[in-house]
């Protein structure tokens, strides 16, 4: 899949669109070892939506920080414009 657009949220969150159109928001959630994503039209459902893709198999990286490049490089996605001017 490819986005169009993406930026973090802070708090191990982000939020991309969709391509070709946009209509549709995706969520990623990091929280202690689990990835979770959320995808829907609406901000409402993309919370209510969520669902856990990914699980860290070492207790000791439960605490680590994932970044948003490994999130792509884990589910073989791109994003055409990553904005993270915020946070460098």
């Amino acid at each position: 899949m490819k986005l169009s657009s993406a930026m973090p949220l802070g708090g191990g969150k982000w939020l991309g669109h969709t391509l070709p159109s946009g209509d549709f928001m995706v969520m990623f959630v990091y929280h202690q070892g689990a990835l979770s994503m959320g995808m829907a039209e609406c901000e409402y459902d993309l919370v209510k939506n969520m669902q856990v893709v990914a699980c860290q198999d070492n207790p000791l990286s439960f605490f680590e920080n994932i970044t948003f490049e490994d999130i792509l490089l884990l589910l073989d996605w791109e994003c055409e414009d990553y904005v993270d001017a915020y946070y460098n």
